[in-house]
């Protein structure tokens, strides 16, 4: 997926979608009936239909020169950079997963973070973001009960996450 070397990389199978996820998805399905009957509203303007990736490209389209991620003073890249960048994680997560699938993202605030949580919206996949500072056992609660197949975390939370695979999966 073209990430250096400080990153976790942890796949796990594929869980059978719970009850109460399908009926989450019904109300929203329902819910977004709701307002296409509506008239005049949101999804007739067009502006539900435009995800925060699509966004992330407009801008770069727009303004590739501009910075898109800076820490204090210093950019670490522009809107261009992160929307190439973004496009390449896609791309590689999407030939390891499907639509809809959950990736969990237990890291602590960087600019990968960003990548990969804009990546996920790029493929079709739902991002899981995950407290860094949880302890073990609530890492492995979430982690077993999000039906998150792909996690990515930040090196220095390696030993806590690296054994959680073989319990998890």
């Amino acid at each position: 997926l073209g990430l250096s070397r400080p990153f976790l990389f942890l796949e796990f199978p594929r869980a059978p979608v719970a009850a109460q996820h399908r009926r989450s998805l019904k109300r929203a399905s329902d819910t977004a009936a709701l307002f296409a009957r509506g008239g005049g509203n949101l999804l007739e303007s067009g502006a539900m239909s435009v995800n925060l990736a699509q966004l992330l490209a407009r801008s770069a389209h727009a303004y590739p020169a501009l910075p898109a991620l800076a820490r204090g003073e210093r950019v670490t890249c522009t809107y261009g950079q992160l929307a190439e960048r973004v496009s390449r994680r896609a791309a590689g997560l999407a030939l390891r997963l499907s639509p809809n699938d959950r990736v969990a993202l237990v890291m602590k605030n960087c600019p990968q973070y960003v990548e990969l949580l804009f990546a996920c919206w790029h493929a079709g996949l739902c991002a899981v973001p995950v407290n860094a500072k949880l302890h073990p056992r609530e890492l492995e609660f979430i982690l077993r009960n999000s039906g998150a197949r792909l996690c990515f975390a930040t090196a220095d939370l390696f030993d806590a996450l690296a054994p959680l695979q073989a319990s998890v999966a």
